[in-house]
């Protein structure tokens, strides 16, 4: 690379910039606090936590979301996902009965099904439908409480 030496000495004795040097202790801060809430905390509950603590130095919520992720930390998510399926290690599955063609020339010749999961206030409730591939209409569906 094609750089003055000049350039480099100069840059080689250049002192911390200031964000550097804040940074540090943001992130000293943000790893203490994270570790004393046993690393539940997200960037927003961590930036009201810090503000509270630290009301003399304001800190802006896009500061300890970007230190946050220089550092890895992350909180955890309380989203709940469902458990649709159990995959057998020995069962053998059918194959793809329509090999990725979904057309059809004609009304109630081909039809597909699928099954998905919604969550509402009282829990999960799933759907399976059934569509025709001609016309794209759905045939039947169902909605329950179990899979």
């Amino acid at each position: 690379m094609q750089i003055a030496a000049s350039s480099y000495y100069a840059r080689r004795s250049r002192p911390v910039s200031a964000r550097k040097q804040t940074d540090a202790v943001w992130d000293e801060r943000i790893q203490k606090v994270h570790a004393k809430n046993r690393g539940l905390f997200g960037a927003r509950k961590m930036w009201v936590m810090l503000r509270r603590l630290y009301p003399d130095e304001p800190i802006a919520r896009c500061t300890v979301e970007r230190r946050m992720r220089a550092l890895c930390l992350a909180g955890v998510s309380n989203a709940r996902s469902a458990t649709t399926t159990w995959q057998s290690k020995t069962a053998s599955y059918p194959s793809d009965l329509v090999c990725r063609d979904f057309t059809a020339d004609a009304p109630d010749t081909r039809w597909v099904a699928d099954i998905t999961y919604v969550s509402t206030w009282s829990g999960f409730v799933y759907v399976a439908f059934v569509m025709d591939l001609f016309s794209r209409m759905v045939v039947g569906w169902r909605v329950d409480m179990s899979i």
